[in-house]
């Protein structure tokens, strides 16, 4: 899920580029980037700021946040909705 926020941050770097530039589809390509990696935090910021690979979020059976505290849940809910919202706020 890494190489993930990566390619997505390269995105957004690339838009940027190109809207300053004022090349064509520079804004498309840095709001499209900024939409995706905003809800890439939303639905995967939980797993993501707590070491949870995808492949043990796709095993049946296994209990994810066993290991866990409370806290640390919490802290990444409200971790993934506020970088969500900084990433909206940057690409507006």
């Amino acid at each position: 899920m890494k190489k993930a926020e990566v390619i997505l941050g390269f995105f957004i770097f690339l838009g940027i580029v190109l809207f300053i530039s004022n090349y064509p589809f520079g804004a498309v390509i840095l709001l499209l980037a900024g939409l995706m990696l905003s809800g890439f935090y939303i639905g995967y910021g939980v797993f993501l700021f707590n070491d949870i690979s995808l492949r043990a979020l796709l095993t049946k059976g296994t209990s994810l946040f066993r290991d866990i505290k409370v806290q640390d849940i919490m802290l990444s809910i409200i971790s993934s909705i506020s970088i969500s919202i900084l990433i909206m706020g940057g690409t507006f």
